[in-house]
């Protein structure tokens, strides 16, 4: 519970800091928009790659925490492809517009169907493991239902107001 605490804090927190710094984005639009880069930074490109170095490099730690056996190959395949997405994170900084929509849709369906996937083991296979429930279950499940949403909004505002000029 307490890294989901400090997750809301710095993605709020940070937002905050990033629109009293940038004047003009004091609107739905920018306060979206300051959030999705955020959620993108932190969400996608860190816990990504944080995902990543633990598959790669803790691998055994890793499997234990999700309550799977050690030496799975699925380590190094599922730490690739945390590792892609967090590259895409991180070049959500400098691109917006279809390359948010992209590394939303790609990420939400990895996560959701990672989220899925725990809930399958947790009603076939019994595995409650903390990296496998709680939480993380629910980041799993929650997050790419609001990532899109709040990027739906935002994508919105952006066409309506590109219309309205």
């Amino acid at each position: 519970m307490i890294p989901i605490i400090i997750w809301i804090i710095a993605l709020f927190f940070l937002t905050i800091i990033h629109l009293i710094s940038v004047k003009n984005l004091r609107n739905l639009k920018g306060v979206l928009e300051s959030l999705l880069l955020y959620m993108f930074l932190i969400n996608v490109a860190l816990a990504s790659l944080w995902t990543f170095f633990g598959y790669l490099f803790f691998a055994d730690e890793a499997a234990k925490f999700m309550g799977f056996g050690p030496g799975s190959p699925f380590q190094y395949e599922v730490g690739i492809a945390n590792l892609a997405f967090g590259v895409m994170g991180i070049f959500c900084v400098w691109e917006r517009g279809d390359f948010w929509l992209a590394t939303a849709i790609g990420y939400s369906i990895f996560i959701m169907g990672v989220g899925i996937g725990n809930v399958r083991e947790m009603v076939i296979n019994h595995n409650d493991a903390p990296g496998n429930s709680g939480a993380i279950l629910w980041f799993h499940l929650i997050f790419p239902l609001l990532l899109l949403s709040i990027l739906t909004l935002y994508r919105y505002l952006v066409h309506h107001h590109k219309k309205s000029l």
